[in-house]
């Protein structure tokens, strides 16, 4: 039988909202190994996620390029 924690939803909200600003706060953006372009595109990225806590669909094509950066990062 699986247990399941239970948080209520402002909890869990919280949490990722501390958790993606802690990923910004440390990110090393000086450190990956990109172009001056990708770079740009990830500082922006990592801005627009500081200052509104979350992503437009716009911004989709961000995500993918910072989720490619750290897979080859891995």
């Amino acid at each position: 039988m699986q247990t399941y924690y239970q948080m209520p939803l402002d909890e869990l909200c919280s949490l990722l909202i501390g958790t993606t600003r802690g990923f910004i706060e440390n990110f090393p953006t000086n450190e990956v190994s990109v172009d001056a372009i990708e770079r740009g595109t990830l500082r922006r990225t990592l801005e627009t996620m500081r200052a509104s806590a979350g992503l437009s669909r716009h911004d989709d094509t961000d995500i993918d390029l910072l989720s490619a950066v750290l897979e080859r990062e891995l």
